[in-house]
């Protein structure tokens, strides 16, 4: 997590490797389909060392939990203070910044970090309700989901901006025919996540995040796994924010969809976050 009160910025870093500014491909879609149609024949072969995918889950609609019994506490994702973070997209225009860290400096190599520092367009209470409320009002501006069911509140204390819950399970099914059209071999129809926010104690006005996914039994289960930060920018503007990402990413997942879709997320955010304020504007 970032300390407290200060402004989110990660440091210029020395990689070993070259620092990549666009894709790190030179592919068009056809290349990658024919990629993900190698990952496929990858994935249904015995691989006892890596996560792999369950196709039982394409059709997974709510996560199976005795009603007396909450998931796990979302631990937070271990940063890994390394060297050898990699540079994989920066905007200094709108200030945006992605990095990564391969998986050989992870003990265990069954994992990678990923993690972006972003400026976003919105007052830190607009950006908790833009990216952070998961109840079906997010249908109205949100596109990367067909349909979402909150499964269970866990955790509602009504002192969140927004009256958000604290802590909650959420079900999300996913629309590929946008934005997510490049994951799509990688995760299920629907997945199950398990989501926290709460007010750093120590500094009103700065929040935390965590997103886990859940498997059918309820327990985490190694697919995405993500924590981060929203808090007021260092400019003291009202109508921005800083946006902090760690994400913990299974080792399976290539890293040049990741490097592939860098570059693309300036606009991704710029029209989610547009959408966003017009849907507000709905309700004046």
């Amino acid at each position: 997590m970032l300390s407290c009160c200060v402004a989110p910025v990660v440091d210029d870093v020395q990689t070993e490797v070259e620092v990549v500014t666009g894709t790190g491909l030179d592919t068009d879609q056809k290349e990658l389909e024919d990629a993900f149609d190698a990952f496929d024949a990858f994935e249904n072969t015995e691989q006892p060392t890596l996560l792999r995918q369950d196709r039982s889950l394409q059709d997974l609609k709510a996560v199976n939990l005795p009603a007396d019994k909450a998931p796990p506490k979302i631990q937070p994702v271990d940063p890994v203070d390394s060297k050898h973070w990699q540079v994989i997209f920066k905007d200094e225009e709108t200030n945006v910044r992605m990095e990564y860290l391969p998986s050989k400096y992870i003990p265990g190599g069954a994992t990678y970090r990923a993690r972006a520092v972003m400026e976003m367009p919105l007052s830190v209470e607009d950006a908790l309700m833009c990216f952070m409320d998961f109840s079906k009002k997010k249908l109205n501006y949100a596109r990367d989901y067909k349909d979402i069911s909150v499964d269970k509140v866990l955790k509602h204390t009504g002192q969140l901006p927004g009256n958000l819950p604290e802590e909650s399970i959420v079900t999300v099914s996913l629309n590929f025919s946008g934005f997510l059209w490049i994951v799509k071999p990688f995760f299920p129809a629907s997945i199950t996540l398990h989501l926290s926010v709460e007010e750093d104690v120590n500094c009103p006005g700065q929040y935390h995040w965590m997103q886990e996914s859940l498997g059918p039994d309820g327990r985490p289960d190694g697919r995405t796994k993500k924590g981060g930060s929203i808090e007021a920018h260092p400019s003291g503007e009202k109508g921005k924010c800083m946006l902090a990402s760690l994400s913990e990413v299974p080792s399976w997942f290539p890293v040049w969809v990741m490097k592939y879709s860098a570059p693309k997320i300036k606009t991704y955010l710029s029209e989610y976050t547009g959408r966003y304020l017009e849907y507000k504007k709905t309700l004046q």
